[in-house]
């Protein structure tokens, strides 16, 4: 199978400027209210230049991946009333901007074994193991596979991966 490369995406100097303006974790006030300005102005350039990669983009404006919904994660934020560039500097925007920069938030190195293993029966069941294996949340890491099963090219099994991840105790 394919090697497949997760990774963060290239940045300018300008863009990384901006980057090091934003806080993905600290939501108070005013450091959200900082943190949403250059989140906007970061993501304006980003879409301007092309520089996400497409299945990236197509996590957000694609109703098909956001389960649960008939609805993009971006018509939901339209459904909200934050329509056009305005999403980009919302605050809910932060945790999509962050992926589309740095890809699935998963340790590196599990990132790596998974990807050696794409050619194995049984994605599922290797994913729950290396949840097991990192300690990682279940709920919040089942996203972050679904979203790395996508970016392997394997959307035909992501949601079962993502399910199985899920269910881990």
């Amino acid at each position: 199978m394919t090697n497949f490369i997760i990774s963060k995406i290239e940045l300018s100097s300008e863009e990384q400027a901006l980057l090091e303006q934003i806080s993905f974790t600290d939501h108070n006030h005013e450091t959200l209210k900082k943190s949403c300005q250059a989140a906007g102005k970061l993501s304006e350039m980003l879409f301007k230049r092309q520089a996400i990669p497409k299945i990236r983009i197509e996590y957000f404006i694609n109703p098909k991946y956001n389960i649960g919904t008939n609805k993009s994660r971006k018509e939901v934020f339209e459904s909200n009333g934050t329509k056009g560039l305005d999403i980009f500097y919302h605050g809910n925007f932060l945790e999509y901007l962050k992926y589309f920069v740095f890809g699935p938030d998963l340790p590196s190195t599990l990132i790596a074994e998974f990807c050696t293993k794409l050619d194995e029966d049984n994605l599922p069941a290797i994913a729950r193991k290396l949840v097991r294996k990192y300690g990682l949340n279940s709920r919040e890491a089942s996203e972050e596979f679904y979203k790395l099963c996508l970016e392997c090219d394997l959307e035909w099994e992501s949601r079962s991966v993502r399910d199985s991840v899920r269910s881990v105790r």
